[in-house]
């Protein structure tokens, strides 16, 4: 029983994506992007990977780097210490997304700050990430994609809002509403 117990409650890992795909320039990126959505589990350093890129448009060229920037950005915790290989937990993503969106939450995430299940909880009601999510859920390729899709969409605004009056060419940044329905 208790080897069944040790060996259930072990985080997934995966083989690492080809390094080709973590190279700087935009043709690396565009690559990366487009291999990520097949990929059955998305681990630590491709998440860390797309999220830099989501909010600096950079991301070093090592696990370790990408792992400094994000502690340095507050988008990790100080003590953070997962393998590259290990898969990324929904509770992980959704503290760097609503620590590099500046989403404060509800009373209990403004008052303790950040927590994995505050932050889900919180996305969840933004739409930023799927309905049913738990903190402890691993992402899949497709599914990491999507969430940081729906951030760049936050980040912009919501297009679907803006009156049927105003012309494509005559909509401002300003113009876009960001708020849920």
């Amino acid at each position: 029983m208790l080897l069944l117990t040790l060996i259930g409650c072990q985080t997934p890992r995966t083989e690492p994506a080809p390094s080709q795909l973590f190279e700087p320039g935009p043709a690396a990126q565009m690559d990366f992007w487009h291999a990520l959505p097949d990929r059955p589990l998305t681990t630590h350093d491709e998440a860390f990977h797309g999220l830099l890129l989501l909010f600096t448009d950079t991301s070093p060229a090592t696990y370790d780097e990408r792992v400094a920037r994000m502690k340095e950005l507050k988008l990790l915790d100080r003590g953070f210490n997962a393998p590259p290989n290990q898969a990324v937990d929904r509770g992980t993503v959704a503290v760097a997304i609503c620590r590099g969106l500046k989403i404060r939450g509800g009373l209990v995430m403004s008052l303790t700050g950040a927590t994995p299940r505050y932050a889900v909880r919180e996305l969840r009601v933004l739409g930023l990430l799927p309905a049913i999510s738990s903190p402890n859920q691993t992402l899949s390729g497709a599914e990491f994609v999507s969430v940081v899709g729906a951030v760049q969409d936050y980040q912009t605004g919501d297009p679907s809002r803006i009156p049927a009056s105003v012309m494509p060419s005559e909509v401002t940044q300003r113009d876009v509403p960001n708020e849920k329905p």
